[in-house]
This record gives C-alpha cells, structure tokens and sequence, in this order.
C-alpha cells in the first residue's frame, strides 16, 4: 500500500490523503460499512498513523475501534478467501 510507505517516510500529509482515497473507494460509510478485509486494513493503518499526532488521539482511536468491530464481524477464514481454491467437478 503506497500510504503505508508515505507513512513510513513521514510524510503524512501525502499517506493520509491516499488513505482518505482508498476509504473513497471502498465506499466507507460509518453507519453503512460493509464487511470488507481491506476496509478494516485502511481504517487500522490511518488511525495507527494518525496515533503519531497526539491532537489527533481520539480521531485515530475512533478509526482503530471502527476497524475491529468491522473485523469482529467477519468469518475467521475471510481474509483467506483468494486463497480457496475449488476444483471443477463433471460428475456426468
């Protein structure tokens, strides 16, 4: 993830807008938020991000509790799901 790298550079200001596009893209709404593996990514990564800046604690703690009540609700197994692999079958 290219915010991640921002991030890591200390460049913040760049990683937090890349953050703001993905969580453009993935349509996040908190009220409507759909379960969604990168979802919960983005929203972990900004707020661990936006920990650095102490006048926004409580802003990044909001995204860190957003992002384990959306991973809470999700199937253990479903940050694997690209890894399944389901064999065709002709049982004619």
């Amino acid at each position: 993830m290219l915010a991640l790298f921002y991030a890591s550079r200390d460049k913040k200001m760049m990683a937090e807008g890349l953050y703001r596009q993905v969580l453009d893209k993935l349509e996040y709404e908190k009220d409507t938020a759909a379960l969604n593996y990168n979802l919960v990514m983005a929203l972990n990564f900004y707020g661990r991000m936006l920990l650095s800046n102490p006048n926004r604690a409580k802003e990044a703690n909001d995204y860190l509790k957003q992002s384990e009540e959306i991973a809470a609700k999700m199937p253990f197994w479903y940050d694997k799901m690209d890894n399944i692999s389901m064999p065709e079958f002709d049982l004619d």
